[in-house]
């Protein structure tokens, strides 16, 4: 026979337990993020599919104008319309079509820079992921990619995001080559982006300002984005050591995170495995030997790359300049800085460094 108290405790016992069944059937999973993901703050559920209208407003680019051309598309959306040329003018003035001695690359930097010359908020952030474009482009925001043109060459090329199907399992972008509307699948869609550490640029007007960072979440403060995408390589290269791509990632990563001695460990790591052009796009490894002090190696990257194919390249005389200044050849440091602008009479930093001088 059990007693009144017993059976009580009894009851009791068996809320309590029912409590917690529901609660932990009903909880959802903990997220695991994946290498090259980055926590977001989804402010709604998905939409299964999502295109964005630009109005029809599409650019094919001129040669080696993705830069440009993409900006160009994404500022549409914004109702900006800049053509092509005029950006190239501002961006990359010696943007001759023949292909020889021009200037092949805009840093992702001086993009970003010329949005917010529109009134634009522009935020660069490595470390993307497809739920990161998915939750951006349905929240209205296209987003600006640097991913490799194919996967048969190692140029670099920009992509603006404006769509996603979740079912298909397709991210949809403008592509200033392959048209106005190109689906890939969302692994070929990284196997492209993964060489440049996942990098996107995304603008918003002022009044979007608060909408944009509450999906950037953490990813707001470029510190910690690129704190996750020294994490993201890392992880990648536990997986698999030999992965070139993910070491030249963590190097450029590195050098972000102020790890220039990592920076210059893993860039040496890659070795001749590093693809030819690499360097044409992302100059980290090279600012990591000028922090640390090494302008011999500077000087020897800086030739290698300027004597093969890649002569105009205004960003790499900058740094040619600053270590000449640091080994007290001011007269070289003058002529360097002097051609950064010969070919990109806009470079600030090559103006900046000659007022110095002249300062």
């Amino acid at each position: 026979m059990i007693k009144r108290s017993q059976k009580t405790g009894i009851v009791i016992f068996l809320i309590v337990a029912v409590g917690l069944a529901v609660f932990f059937v009903s909880r959802p999973a903990d997220k695991k993020i994946s290498p090259g993901a980055s926590p977001i703050t989804p402010s709604k559920t998905l939409p299964a599919q999502t295109l964005l209208n630009d109005d029809g407003y599409y650019v094919h680019q001129t040669f080696n104008n993705c830069g440009e051309a993409a900006l160009s598309m994404d500022l549409s959306f914004y109702g900006i319309h800049e053509s092509q040329q005029a950006l190239a003018d501002i961006l990359r003035p010696d943007n001759n079509t023949t292909g020889k001695n021009d200037d092949k690359s805009t840093p992702p930097d001086e993009i970003a820079a010329q949005a917010e010359t529109y009134g634009l908020v522009a935020y660069f952030r490595p470390n993307g992921n497809i739920s990161l474009l998915q939750h951006l482009v349905a929240a209205g925001f296209p987003v600006m990619t640097r991913t490799l043109l194919n996967t048969s060459e190692d140029y670099a090329h920009y992509r603006v995001i404006k769509g996603y199907n979740i079912a298909a399992g397709t991210i949809i972008d403008e592509d200033g080559i392959q048209g106005e509307n190109v689906a890939f699948s969302y692994n070929d869609f990284l196997t492209l982006w993964k060489p440049f550490n996942y990098e996107y640029l995304v603008f918003a007007s002022p009044a979007q300002q608060t909408e944009l960072e509450s999906i950037l979440g953490a990813d707001v403060d470029a510190s910690t984005a690129w704190a996750a995408a020294a994490q993201t390589a890392t992880q990648a290269l536990a997986v698999d050591p030999n992965d070139t791509a993910a070491e030249f990632d963590l190097s450029v990563a590195d050098y972000y995170t102020g790890d220039y001695a990592s920076s210059v460990q893993m860039f040496e790591k890659t070795g001749s495995a590093l693809s030819e052009h690499a360097l044409w796009y992302q100059l980290e490894p090279i600012e990591s030997y000028y922090v640390l002090g090494d302008y011999a190696k500077v000087f020897s990257l800086a030739q290698s790359i300027l004597s093969n194919g890649d002569s105009v390249y205004p960003e790499l005389y900058v740094i040619e300049g600053e270590s000449y200044l640091k080994e007290g050849d001011t007269a070289d440091a003058k002529s360097a800085f002097e051609t950064a602008l010969q070919y990109n009479k806009n470079l600030k930093s090559a103006s900046d460094a000659l007022a110095a001088m002249k300062g």
